[in-house]
């Protein structure tokens, strides 16, 4: 505790508390935050819209894979540097009862087709929020946890992270066996986010936060991820 976290008007907030519940923390403030975010309560979060913010890792080199049918292909980007804060858009496809180290989750793909604003996320983006626009407002639907971006272009290739679009042609990180081989669909990278919609994570929320309606807004703003990024192993950055 006592640490310090910075508004979005540039006042500094010392900490006093948190309370954990898988890979999730809320983090109690001293004061009152200039600007809050309701929770998503629906259970429909299967392919809505949403925008994700983070402030990790920028686009690198173009990761390519060789192979019979297609020399060359752009697979997607390596993680750059010029770590900053930054947005993109995606749409949550598929829902987790009890993902591991993170419980109840949602995750969404990296699609080529996605368009202009599609996004990933990349190292430095844990905690980072996605928001769904629920009627005329924007409500925080999930806080990110992972995201699959380990691979090898080949078999014997220096292993890497990226933000990838199609894993056809790419090798495993850690045994240099091919993980597919390119087909004419692509084959996209997912990443992970705990769902604050979650009967479990909405009880925990409110018994964590037993004030008013409008502090567990505010306190809904310091949700994040515990213990830090973690890249999927079986095996982005926001545009």
């Amino acid at each position: 505790m006592g640490g310090a976290f910075t508004g979005s008007n540039g006042q500094s907030y010392a900490t006093t508390a948190v309370s954990q519940l898988n890979d999730l923390a809320i983090w109690r403030v001293s004061g009152t935050l200039p600007t809050v975010a309701p929770l998503y309560s629906g259970s429909n979060e299967g392919n809505l819209d949403m925008v994700v913010f983070g402030r990790g890792v920028g686009r690198g080199a173009e990761l390519t894979a060789t192979d019979a049918t297609d020399a060359n292909k752009v697979r997607g980007w390596a993680w750059g540097g010029n770590s900053a804060l930054r947005w993109g858009t995606n749409r949550f496809e598929v829902a987790y009862a009890n993902y591991p180290v993170v419980g109840p989750a949602m995750s969404a793909e990296f699609d080529r087709l996605g368009g202009d604003n599609e996004a990933t996320v990349g190292s430095g983006d844990s905690g980072g929020a996605t928001f769904i626009r629920n009627g005329g407002q924007w409500e925080l639907a999930g806080i990110v946890y992972g995201v699959q971006s380990n691979v090898r272009t080949t078999p014997s290739g220096t292993p890497v992270n990226g933000a990838i679009y199609d894993f056809g042609g790419l090798y495993g990180a850690s045994n240099g066996q091919l993980i597919i081989a390119d087909e004419f669909t692509d084959i996209p990278a997912s990443f992970v986010v705990s769902r604050i919609s979650a009967d479990s994570n909405q009880q925990w929320i409110l018994t964590s936060v037993p004030e008013s309606s409008s502090y567990l807004a505010s306190a809904a703003t310091l949700l994040s991820c515990w213990a830090g990024y973690r890249t999927f192993r079986r095996i982005g950055c926001p545009r």
